[in-house]
């Protein structure tokens, strides 16, 4: 029992012992750096009193000449008892109990160690001497790193003031700066500097040289754009030699590209030559602020001296108003021989009266007409080719080369305008409104209604006649005209209505309106099927005093037809053609007729139906077509109407006849009245 004790005692203390030793090793690695820095940190601030103290020893006796450098002698004696302690300053003393031990020469002045501290003169200028490169922007205090103390060692480097400083870093070469500072005791103090600036090579390159212009006129200036790098900033270039002669570099643009790049841009301009050609330019060297010539190997550049375009010169013009013309004349000035496809095109306006093509010569006479007094444009075109070379893509198509407005006042405008018609046998003719006479004046005036027909013509004879109109103008001259009229028979239609309406429905019959207000469309399809096309038709009963109401009404296929009704109640309306293109025979019936509006104002009534004392409102309205055949447009169509037939490539007429009341109503006389109706056809082959 005893040595089991004793063994578990052993164990124990081993335990302990391993513990002890294993928490010993943590400590010491744990306390190790501390202690290693603790102790660099002693060292250093050792060092630092070491250093400060030579300091102020050397500034002392570099700067107070004042100061008597001797040694003073002490009776201490060394005792193991007494502790020394250094200060800051460098001087020693011993405790308080100890002081009258000491015996210091001088004894009676009060804190020898104090004053000794408190006269340390820490005034000071420094600086660095330096070398800089040619071209380097220099900073003179913050290049030379300038720095100043006062006596108390405080910094004073603001005030600082730069003496002397002919640093030139443009030139090569050593030069001086001198420094000084007023102390806070009014004492100056002053240092010297030097400042070395070294030479550097030269580099100038050419980054890009072309001309602004590829394609000049003689005489035009020449540009020229140079992009340079030159390693030196304060060296500019200022001139270049281009086919050995010398010409002066303008400043050009410059971005912040070209800053970052160290790029600058230059212009230079040059006299064209007076000789149209292709000339070549060589940039051979550039001249900089230094004097120096910098060869820049070749540099060319092509620009063409364009031709003299072709112009015309010397033009006039003659008016011959009798002869309602002008006769112009001008030259062609083309010695480079410029231009081809000469064109003259000559306008009243925005209408192109004429147009002719000109052979290259060098002199013209032009007589061009002139029908009215007005302002006239005269233009000649021109192919025109300023290069040397021919391609066509160097040829400008079509270019205007001559532009020039011409008045014309003393015209005779003296005129009768109108048209050849047709008309059925036996209808009304009246020659102005059928014929659409106009007639003006010397000046341009409407004369109209001063128009006389000189001849006539005779309704009820079929074949082509003539009419004969005149009129006479502001100077006492008499105008005369002959138009033609083509009376075609009326297939008996007039007698086959006679027996039906009365006389009078039948000499309303009205103009023909082919020339001006007959309108078509056109139909097609297979000869098996039957055409329904559908025209409109509109009925208008004028007011009173002749004015019509308002609205229009839009034409559909085949044609449009109308009719109208004026203050008098006479029916007038027009013959209408319809023609047929096709191969074969067609069959045109009449498959309806009917108002657009019921409540439209106007009523179509059976022929039959005596209307006579109604107002112009109502009235008998009939198609007539051929061989007495004839549609009365009051009555129902229950059954297709056969009015025409038409033979292939022919065409043929239909006529609107109609006879109106003979009554008043005042409504009718004051807004007149107006209606729409839709009549729908039926076509298909015979």
């Amino acid at each position: 029992m005893n040595k089991i004790k004793s063994n578990f005692k052993k164990v124990l203390s081993y335990i302990a012992a391993r513990r002890i030793l294993r928490n010993s090793i943590i400590i010491v690695i744990i306390l190790l750096p501390t202690g290693a820095i603790l102790t660099n940190k002693y060292f250093k601030n050792e060092k630092n009193k070491i250093e400060k103290i030579e300091q102020l020893s050397g500034n002392k006796s570099e700067n107070n000449s004042d100061v008597t450098e001797g040694t003073i002698t002490t009776d201490v004696v060394g005792d193991d008892n007494i502790s020394r302690h250094t200060l800051s300053d460098g001087f020693s003393t011993l405790p308080e109990h100890n002081n009258s031990n000491l015996d210091l020469s001088n004894s009676g002045e009060n804190g020898v160690s104090s004053n000794i501290s408190q006269s340390v003169d820490k005034s000071s200028i420094t600086g660095m001497n330096l070398e800089i490169l040619e071209g380097y922007e220099f900073n003179v205090k913050k290049d030379l790193q300038l720095q100043a103390t006062d006596k108390d060692g405080s910094n004073i480097s603001d005030s600082i003031i730069i003496e002397k400083n002919n640093v030139n870093t443009n030139i090569p070469g050593i030069y001086n700066v001198k420094a000084r500072v007023r102390l806070s005791n009014g004492q100056i103090k002053e240092k010297e500097f030097t400042v070395t600036v070294k030479e550097t090579k030269l580099n100038v390159s050419l980054e890009s040289f072309k001309a602004i212009k590829i394609n000049v006129k003689k005489g035009e200036k020449i540009g020229f754009d140079l992009d340079l790098k030159v390693s030196k900033k304060h060296i500019t270039p200022s001139e270049v030699m281009i086919n050995g002669k010398v010409y002066t570099l303008y400043k050009g643009n410059e971005n912040i590209i070209d800053k970052i790049t160290n790029t600058k841009n230059y212009k230079v301009f040059i006299d064209s030559n007076n000789i149209s050609g292709v000339y070549n330019y060589n940039l051979e060297y550039i001249k900089m602020s230094n004097d120096s010539w910098v060869t820049l190997g070749e540099n060319k550049q092509t620009v063409e001296v364009l031709k003299d375009e072709a112009s015309i010169t010397n033009f006039n013009y003659e008016e011959k108003s009798n002869d309602m013309k002008i006769d112009v004349k001008f030259d062609l000035d083309d010695l480079e021989n410029t231009s081809s496809n000469l064109k003259l095109e000559f306008y009243k306006g925005e209408n192109l009266l004429e147009t002719m093509n000109l052979d290259r010569m060098s002199n013209y006479f032009i007589s061009l007409p002139v029908n009215s007094n007005g302002t006239y444009t005269l233009k000649i075109l021109s192919d025109i080719n300023l290069k040397q070379n021919t391609d066509k893509n160097s040829i400008i198509c079509g270019k205007e080369i001559f532009n020039t407005n011409i008045n014309i006042s003393n015209i005779d405008q003296t005129s009768i305008n109108g048209n050849d018609i047709e008309i059925i046998e036996g209808q009304n003719f009246d020659a102005i409104k059928d014929l659409c006479l106009k007639a003006t004046d010397i000046d341009g005036e409407d004369i109209t209604h001063k128009i006389d027909i000189v001849d006539n013509i005779d309704v009820n004879k079929v074949e082509k006649q003539s009419i004969s109109v005149s009129v006479t103008n502001k100077n006492g001259k008499t105008y005369t005209k002959e138009f033609y009229v083509t009376v075609i028979p009326a297939n008996t239609s007039k007698l086959s209505l006679s027996r039906i309406l009365s006389n009078k429905f039948i000499d309303n019959k009205n103009k023909s309106v082919y020339s001006s207000t007959y309108s078509k469309s056109y139909i097609t399809g297979e000869d098996t099927e039957i055409l329904r096309p559908s025209v409109d038709v509109t009925g208008i009963i004028k007011k009173a005093d002749g004015g019509a109401p308002e609205g229009r009404i839009q034409v559909e296929l085949p044609t449009a037809m109308s009719f109208t009704v004026d203050q008098s109640g006479t029916f007038k309306t027009g013959n209408y053609i319809i023609k047929n293109q096709s191969s074969v025979g067609i069959s045109v019936s009449v498959m309806a007729f009917k108002e657009s509006n019921i409540n439209g104002g106007i009523t179509i009534k059976p022929i039959e139906q005596n209307i006579s004392t109604l107002d112009r409102s109502n009235l008998h309205l009939a198609l007539v077509g051929d061989n007495k055949k004839y549609v009365d447009l009051g009555k129902p169509i229950n059954n297709h109407q056969e009015i025409l037939n038409i033979d292939p490539d022919s065409s043929s007429a239909i006529q609107l006849l109609g006879e109106v009341g003979k009554g008043n109503e005042h409504n009718v006389d004051e807004y007149g009245v107006s209606e729409d109706f839709t009549l729908v056809f039926s076509i298909k082959k015979n």
